[in-house]
């Protein structure tokens, strides 16, 4: 075997990078399955109601960014191929999910608050208060 691939370089050199590529890429496939990163559910639920036009015309570059813009809080009133059920649907689902959505958002503002950890939980004990 080895007095062939030294009497034909360009077979030892395919069969080495063909080896090397596959033992790569065996190392990226474990690796996007065992460090794989979960989406925030809710910019997930929001992303399903969208109408998946990837248009454009919220001004984000399609669905996605704009759901996960919901998520952090924008308007959902931005999506003109949605219209009005597209609007109401993303209301009753944020309604729907108040408590944990107004939670993760104060938490996310809380962490670069400056101070003590009082004011952390004043930022969650504010986010179940009711709406006025």
């Amino acid at each position: 075997m080895l007095a062939l691939l030294s009497d034909q370089p360009l077979l030892a050199a395919l069969s080495a990078l063909l080896g090397l590529g596959a033992i790569f890429g065996a190392l990226l496939g474990f690796a996007a399955i065992r460090f794989r990163v979960e989406g925030n559910p809710i910019s997930d639920q929001i992303n399903a109601i969208l109408p998946q036009t990837q248009c454009g015309q919220c001004g984000y570059p399609g669905c996605r960014p704009y759901s996960e813009a919901i998520a952090d809080g924008d308007a959902i009133n931005k999506c003109p191929p949605g219209g009005e059920e597209t609007i109401q649907a993303l209301a009753d689902l944020l309604t729907s999910n108040r408590s944990r959505w107004t939670l993760s958002t104060a938490w996310r503002k809380s962490r670069w608050w400056p101070g003590s950890a009082r004011m952390n939980a004043l930022a969650v004990q504010n986010a179940f208060r009711p709406a006025q």
